[in-house]
C-alpha cells in the first residue's frame, strides 16, 4: 500500500473512532435523563397508590357558594392523608391541610367554593388519582 492509502485507512479509522466515542456519550446522556425522568415519576404514583379513599355525602349550596363533603381515608389505606386538594370546574383550587389517619373521616366546608357541574379531589398532591364528583348525583368516578 501506498502511503496515501495508509493515510487514507488511518483518517477513516481515527474518524470511526470518534464517532463511536460520540454515539457512546450521546448513547449514555439519553439513557441517564430517561432513568431521571422514569424515576422522577415513579416515586409519587408508588407512594400515591398506597391511598385508599372515597368522598361521600356531597352537597353544594349554589347561591352560597359553600361546597360541603366528607372525606374518609379507608382502613385498608396504606396511608396517612396529611393534605387534601380541592378543584373545581370554576377554576377554584384549595388544599387544605388535613391529617387523616387509616380508618377515619372528616366532613370538609368549602365556604366561597364556586362549582359548575363538578370538581376533582385528591390527596397529597396526587393528581394522577383524583376523583372527579358530581354535587348534583352526589358521585364520584376515579381512582378506587
Amino acid at each position: 500500500m501506498s502511503n496515501e492509502y495508509k493515510a487514507i485507512v488511518l483518517f477513516l479509522l481515527a474518524l470511526s473512532a470518534l464517532l463511536a466515542i460520540f454515539i457512546l456519550f450521546k448513547g449514555l446522556n439519553i439513557y441517564q435523563d430517561s432513568k431521571a425522568e422514569t424515576e422522577q415519576n415513579w416515586q409519587p404514583s408508588l407512594q400515591c397508590v398506597s391511598y385508599i379513599y372515597s368522598v361521600k355525602g356531597i352537597s353544594y349550596q349554589a347561591d352560597a357558594q359553600e361546597l360541603v363533603f366528607t372525606f374518609e381515608n379507608k382502613l385498608y389505606s396504606d396511608a396517612e392523608i396529611t393534605s387534601i386538594t380541592v378543584t373545581s370546574d370554576m377554576q377554584q383550587i384549595r388544599t387544605l391541610q388535613k391529617r387523616l389517619v387509616q380508618g377515619t373521616e372528616a366532613k370538609i366546608t368549602l365556604p366561597g367554593f364556586a362549582v359548575g357541574k363538578n370538581f376533582t379531589i385528591y390527596p397529597d398532591n396526587c393528581r394522577i388519582y383524583a376523583k372527579t364528583c358530581f354535587p348534583a348525583t352526589n358521585e364520584c368516578i376515579g381512582y378506587e
